[in-house]
């Protein structure tokens, strides 16, 4: 069991140096200390709309500020799977591991710093969430989420939340277009948990994207004022796999 434990350790030391050693993709340095945890993404959908910057503004916490891309503000839905959650230095456990994951998030700047602002962060199974709000602090909430030969169903039995649409990808897209490494090229993940805001750093390598085809029969999603969804879809992108690193959370105020 040492000895394993010992080859663990090598092998995701070995992952992490090759994930840390691109950096050109981001817009600021790697962050001082250890990182705390690695995930797989996996079939990463995304669809990003353009909303109003005074509505999107009313919705951020004090401290952030709206991030713009020729004045206009985004919101983007993502899904994914997740696979191979670990905690540094110990096994992924597959029960708690691997997921469906959802998010909404928007774009932001906290001191000129840019990054992401999550509305709302969604997993399929109750043991996951409860793993990464006592790991991370990251505020996931329980939805349930399949995902099956390019189709996605979400309902939030708590949140006026629900999907479903079905998706292909096609071409790669190269070379990236400046909009599209705006939305998707974002190493900090900003997020509100008992009134506090938290910054948590993220690394990983850049985005291989895709462009797709999307049908949406259902997709909304209410957040006070704004509902996400009603609005013409602008952009959508799929990956087939990025590994990612994330550190410690850090509070900000």
């Amino acid at each position: 069991m040492a000895f394993l434990q010992r080859k663990h350790i090598l092998v995701m030391s070995h992952t992490a140096n090759k994930i840390l050693s691109q950096t050109s993709n981001r817009q600021y340095p790697l962050p001082q200390g250890k990182w705390l945890l690695y995930q797989e993404w996996h079939n990463v959908l995304m669809l990003h709309w353009k909303v109003p910057v005074p509505d999107l503004k009313a919705l951020l916490p004090a401290g952030l500020e709206p991030d713009t891309y020729n004045g206009e503000a985004w919101v983007s839905w993502i899904s994914f799977t997740v696979k191979n959650t670990r905690v540094r230095n110990f096994f992924p456990v597959p029960f708690f591991s691997n997921f469906e994951e959802v998010n909404l998030r928007t774009y932001v700047t906290h001191n000129g710093r840019p990054g992401i602002y999550m509305f709302a962060v969604e997993a399929s199974k109750i043991a996951s969430v409860l793993l990464n709000r006592l790991v991370t602090g990251i505020p996931y909430t329980k939805a349930g989420i399949e995902r099956k030969q390019g189709l996605v169903t979400l309902l939030n039995r708590c949140k006026p939340y629900a999907a479903n649409l079905h998706y292909c990808f096609t071409e790669p897209i190269i070379p990236k277009p400046d909009l599209d490494y705006w939305l998707t090229e974002r190493h900090c993940l900003y997020m509100v948990n008992n009134n506090k805001l938290y910054a948590y750093h993220i690394h990983h390598k850049e985005w291989n994207l895709n462009d797709a085809i999307v049908s949406v029969s259902r997709l909304r999603y209410k957040i006070r004022h704004l509902t996400i969804g009603k609005h013409r879809l602008e952009k959508k992108h799929f990956s087939k796999k990025i590994k990612v690193l994330l550190w410690p959370k850090e509070l900000i105020s």
